[in-house]
This record gives C-alpha cells, sequence and structure tokens, in this order.
C-alpha cells in the first residue's frame, strides 16, 4: 500500500521593509500564529538579520535578495537599475521552490508583485501605510495593484477608502484589523516601572508617547500640549519612548530644541529605545497618539490591552481603533490646547479614567487579539488555494 503524502501549500512571506517598525512586528505575529499543520512558509527579506528572518521558526531563504524597499532616492534609483535582474532571481526562486502564494508585508515591493505577475502566482498584498495616497504615481500604483494582486489587505477602513480613490477594485479589498498578543499585553497591578526606571518623581501621572521618532507621528504636538499642561501645576510628567532612525537626527534635535525653548526640561523625558513596552503601559496613566497621519498604529492597541486609555487624533485609523468617550478619546489634529484639556480631564477624572481602563481591555481582547488576524489570514489563504 502506498504512502499518501499530504503536501503543504508552499507560501513565500515576503517582507522588503529594511527599517523595523510595526508593519514588521504585525508580520511576526502573523508568522508565530499561522497553522504550521496547514502552509510550508519560506520568509523573504532584505537581509538576514531582518527582524522578520530572525524572529520566527519558519524557513528563511537567502536566495531571495533584493526585494527591499527604496529607503531614498538614490536607493531607488538603483533598485530600477537592478529590476529586471531581481525579478528574474525571485521568478526562478518561485518555480524551484513550486511556491503557491505570496504574500507581501508591504504595498511598495516591485520585485514581488512583477514576479508574481510574470509567473502567474497568487498574491496578497498588505498595505500598512497611506504615503501611496499621496504619491504622484498613486493611480499608477492603483493600476499596478490592481493587475498584479488577488487580495489586498487594508489594516483599516481608512486604507481601504484611499485604494479605492487611486483606483483598485473593491471586490480585491479585505479589511483586517493589526493584532496584538494580548496575553503579554495585559493589565497588571499599577507599578512604578517607569517612575523608577527614568527617574520620575512617585507623585507625578505619566502621559507617555510611544513611536519611533518620525515627523508623522506628531511629537511636536505631544511636547506643545506639555508646554500648555504644565501651566496647570499639575504634577503630570510626559515620557517620549522611542528613537529616530540615521533619517531623523535633525528630527530628535529639532524636538530638543523645542523641549529647551518651552522650558520643558523638567517635564519631559525621552527614554530612547525601550523593549519592555508592556511595563511601561502599565506604569502610566495615559497614552497620547498624537499622529499627523496613521493607516492603523500598534501602539495604541497594545495600551488598550493593558487598560491604559489613549487620546488620539482624527486621522486615518486612529478613530477606528479608539472609540470616542469610550476607551479614550479623539480630537482634532494640530490642536494643542485641546489636547491640553483632553489630558487634564482624564488625569483629573478619576471615576471616568476607570471606565475607560475597564472597556479598553474588553474592547481591545475583542476586536485586536492576534488570534483574530491570523484567522483572516488564513481565510484568505483559502480560499486563494481553493481556486488554483
Amino acid at each position: 500500500m502506498g504512502n499518501n503524502i499530504h503536501i503543504l501549500p508552499k507560501i513565500l512571506f515576503a517582507d522588503p521593509s529594511q527599517i523595523p517598525g510595526g508593519p514588521q512586528q504585525v508580520g511576526i505575529t502573523i508568522l508565530k500564529n499561522l497553522n504550521k499543520t496547514k502552509y510550508d512558509l519560506i520568509v523573504g527579506s532584505p537581509t538576514e538579520d531582518h527582524p522578520m528572518a530572525k524572529s520566527v521558526s519558519f524557513r528563511y531563504s537567502p536566495e531571495i535578495y533584493n526585494i527591499g524597499k527604496p529607503k531614498n532616492i538614490k536607493e531607488f534609483l538603483g533598485t530600477l537599475i537592478n529590476l529586471p535582474v531581481n525579478i528574474i532571481s525571485l521568478c526562478k526562486f518561485i518555480k524551484k521552490y513550486n511556491i503557491d502564494l505570496i504574500h507581501s508585508n508591504n504595498e511598495i515591493c516591485f520585485t514581488t508583485l512583477l514576479a508574481a505577475r510574470i509567473t502567474k502566482t497568487p498574491h496578497v498584498i498588505h498595505v500598512h501605510g497611506l504615503g501611496f495616497s499621496n504619491s504622484i504615481f498613486r493611480f499608477i500604483f492603483g493600476a499596478i495593484i490592481n493587475i498584479c494582486c488577488d487580495k489586498i489587505i487594508a489594516v483599516s477602513n481608512a486604507v481601504a477608502r484611499k485604494l479605492i480613490e487611486v483606483g483598485v477594485d473593491q471586490k480585491k479589498i479585505v479589511v483586517s484589523y493589526n493584532g496584538i498578543d494580548t496575553n503579554i499585553f495585559k493589565p497588571t497591578k499599577k507599578t512604578q516601572y517607569a517612575h523608577t526606571q527614568f527617574g520620575i518623581a512617585k507623585e507625578s501621572s505619566i502621559v507617555g508617547m510611544i513611536s519611533a521618532l518620525d515627523p508623522r507621528k506628531g511629537h511636536e504636538l505631544f511636547i506643545k500640549a506639555a508646554k500648555y499642561t504644565i501651566r496647570h501645576n499639575l504634577k503630570i510628567h510626559f515620557l517620549i519612548v522611542g528613537d529616530h532612525s540615521q533619517h531623523q537626527i535633525e528630527y530628535k534635535h529639532h524636538l530638543i530644541e523645542m523641549i529647551d525653548e518651552f522650558g520643558l526640561n523638567n517635564h519631559v523625558t525621552f527614554t530612547g529605545y525601550q523593549n519592555n513596552i508592556h511595563k511601561i503601559l502599565n506604569s502610566i496613566d495615559l497614552l497620547i497618539q498624537p499622529s499627523v497621519t496613521d493607516a492603523g498604529p500598534l501602539v495604541p492597541l497594545e495600551s488598550m490591552s493593558c487598560g491604559t486609555p489613549v487620546i488620539a487624533t482624527d486621522v486615518g485609523g486612529n478613530p477606528e481603533e479608539i472609540p470616542q468617550g469610550y476607551t479614550g478619546l479623539i480630537i482634532p489634529p494640530n490642536d494643542p490646547v485641546l489636547l491640553s484639556q483632553s489630558i487634564i480631564k482624564l488625569i483629573q477624572d478619576k471615576d471616568l479614567m476607570l471606565k475607560m481602563r475597564h472597556n479598553a481591555r474588553k474592547w481591545a481582547k475583542t476586536k485586536f487579539d492576534s488570534r483574530l488576524l491570523t484567522d483572516n489570514i488564513e481565510a484568505i489563504y483559502d480560499e486563494i488555494l481553493e481556486q488554483q
């Protein structure tokens, strides 16, 4: 009697980004939670020390190279010059390993887009940002996505609307919110971790902002709100968690100059990069997400999962993540006075904060648990694979 060997469908999960961030963390979450008995996954990334290649137990292939997302004009031109060679290499890889489906964890990955089209390999693209919507090439982008993709995953309805505006076929778009591990990000007894770690007075309430130092994240608004808040002589300290990339050194210097100019050196602390975010979230009183633009940020989800309320600007996917008045507050962008007033309101209203803490944890578990995200991804994979 012959052996019945079940061959698992081979999926190439490609991430082109060379700067670690939210999309890579989402990708790692997906890979860790995917059903290992259903799929044979190969991870493709620009380098072997890419966080995704290092953080997952699935196979990493060094044969996949130069699928990277260009970081500047020089790299973009280099990518265009090398694009034909890279596409041919990836096409050979797809055929050699009989890849059944490609999942690109970024919308700007021309190598996988075109290689998938040439080899007629089903292709899923994961759109984590809104940058495409402001590009002069946005309609060309929409046309390429339509031609080269079977499904487009949007991390929020805000992203889905922008995709439709640039001509992407609505029938191909699936909205799937980002997910976080609610077992790691969970409420604990309120601690003094941040106070002790960063030398903040124990009696001070802490208002935090957690993100890479990037103008899109709205640090200027956060610092301006701090300026207005300290005028009320309240015991509130402002914490900026995160560091700059090599491209944002001037931006960090600009923020430091703002703090000096406003006389906030004793009221605002830069922590640099931190890896114990769940501990910080459980020791601060309030998280601020003052984004200029944001498709579907992770930190508010992590904060709510820890039971910490969020104040966010009304941009992109923020209002989808944070229901107004339930787990936090949504305010107009570019209004530091209103942000300051909102901070003071929540810090002083202990009963409202207690309700929001309870609501935030329940909301995060119901809407943003990582298992929900992975279930959605598996459903997309299965639908496409069943049609082959």
